[in-house]
């Protein structure tokens, strides 16, 4: 920025000047050189004083100060757990190097992808328990939060093998599954039992 003063002659009078930006959108040093910061609009104002007389004159102009380029993306919330079933909303907003709000183009994706399913508003439908990420991309930014999916409540018992054959005297292991309504297993405790117990025995 320049600023000098002149009389009513236009000749040039040698003068001290002050800047001042109303709000504080940024900084301008002793050269005049502007260092915008703050996203917003405001005034700058400048004060010659006339060295040999004292005198002052004030001036000012608007400014407009615009988000630079988008540098973090920040996503919440961050970390998260939800059952298997449920919603969540995440939000994420980028910023430019200086904390101002940046208008990107968001690209949303989540990790690894059976997870379940994310809509480009950031509201995620949680399907499969494991753990993972919420990846939010502009260019090579990136921002993310980790998300950990837990089982539903048990709604499936499976017992493996299905079908069991054996000879007098032979052993077999059987396993028994708990899965929720969505295929995860769930952590529980099985009480064993036979429906003819005249046939074999069978421990916890």
């Amino acid at each position: 920025l320049n600023l000098s003063g002149f009389d009513k002659f236009d000749n040039t009078v040698k003068a001290d000047s002050t800047w001042e930006i109303f709000p504080a959108l940024g900084s301008i040093d002793a050269q005049g050189l502007l260092h915008p910061e703050k996203a917003g609009k405001g005034k700058i104002s400048a004060t010659i004083t006339q060295m040999r007389t004292g005198k002052q004159i004030e001036v000012s102009t608007d400014i407009a100060v615009t988000a630079g380029e988008t540098t973090k993306i920040v996503v919440a919330p961050n970390p998260v757990q939800v059952v298997a079933g449920e919603e969540v909303m995440f939000e994420a907003i980028s910023y430019d190097p200086f904390g101002n709000t940046t208008d990107a183009d968001l690209n949303w994706q989540i990790e690894p992808s059976e997870l379940g399913n994310l809509a480009p508003d950031g509201r995620f439908s949680a399907v499969r328990a494991a753990s993972g990420e919420v990846l939010v991309r502009f260019g090579n930014v990136v921002g993310s939060a980790e998300i950990k999916i837990v089982p539903a409540a048990a709604a499936f018992l499976k017992i493996i093998p299905e079908e069991i054959t054996l000879e007098a005297g032979q052993q077999l292991r059987v396993e028994a599954i708990i899965e929720d309504k969505f295929g995860n297993v769930v952590t529980g405790n099985v009480l064993w039992s036979l429906s003819n117990p005249s046939l074999a025995a069978i421990d916890a």
